[in-house]
């Protein structure tokens, strides 16, 4: 989990329900400003002078990229779990008591 999701859990473990919508909202606000500014430079005509190809471009690697990330995420966080869950098993499994004497 990244830095920024793991803020987030944690955020939302603390908070009372009614507070869910400030807090994502925000979250989704700031991720609106600055997909606004990435927009802003790339489209502009005084900044990058892009083609409407390298647009294309900037904007299916950016996407990429996130996707990417949450590919990689997803995969270390099933892998992680699975490895967690196979190693409680071993060890109950290992660990069991002794039979009595009657």
């Amino acid at each position: 989990m990244s830095a920024a999701q793991q803020s987030t859990n944690i955020i939302a473990k603390m908070l009372k329900r009614e507070r869910y919508g400030l807090v994502f909202g925000m979250n989704s606000f700031v991720g609106t400003i600055l997909q606004s500014i990435l927009t802003g430079i790339v489209v502009s005509s005084k900044s990058l002078q892009l083609t409407i190809i390298s647009q294309f471009f900037i904007y299916a690697s950016y996407f990429a990229a996130i996707s990417l990330l949450f590919t990689v995420r997803g995969v270390y966080t099933v892998l992680h779990t699975k490895c967690s869950a196979g190693g409680d098993q071993a060890e109950r499994a290992t660990n069991l008591p002794e039979a009595s004497r009657l």
